[in-house]
């Protein structure tokens, strides 16, 4: 999968993920991944939705949007820093359940294409709280405690809360 970094800042960030496109093959996974991050953009914006970054602290306790604030990114930047590989091939994907995968720190996001793609075309707002759960692991939220499942409600019940997820989500 070929999501580029700055994805949504400009003309040639368009023409990295066609020529990515073409490349591989995968428009169908680069589609979802990009509305996903699309959408994760949308909600971000939303001062209710970037609350779930004071809910949440890292390794050493600092709650997340001091993190941001330290590095002097916002919630939407911190998402342009990310980076989408296609996961595919790695035992955690696997799992059906697992959809997404990151360390805490890490900038590079893996996407278990077939489960992300399918669960973007069928719960596109699961997908984006996917793709903003990766983002709190980015900077340094750990998991168990609190389990995926609660990270993940989390940012639903933050930036979704219209909207009821049909069931856990799993990464």
């Amino acid at each position: 999968m070929c999501i580029p970094r700055a994805l949504g800042r400009g003309s040639l960030c368009a023409l990295l993920v066609i020529t990515c496109v073409a490349a591989h093959g995968e428009e169908a996974d680069d589609r979802a991944a990009r509305r996903a991050v699309e959408g994760a953009r949308r909600r971000l914006a939303n001062p209710a939705c970037r609350g779930v970054l004071t809910d949440f602290s890292d390794a050493s306790g600092r709650r997340l949007d001091a993190v941001l604030a330290e590095n002097g990114e916002t919630a939407e930047g911190q998402l342009d820093l990310l980076r989408f590989h296609d996961g595919s091939q790695e035992p955690r994907c696997r799992n059906a359940a697992v959809m997404a995968f990151t360390t805490p720190g890490s900038r590079d996001v893996f996407l278990c294409s077939r489960q992300f793609t399918q669960e973007q075309r069928r719960r596109p707002t699961d997908a984006e709280a996917i793709v903003i759960h990766e983002m709190l692991h980015s900077l340094g939220l750990g998991e168990n405690p609190p389990t995926a499942a609660e990270i993940t409600s989390r940012v639903l019940w933050r930036c979704a809360r219209h909207v009821l997820s049909a069931g856990p989500l799993k990464y």
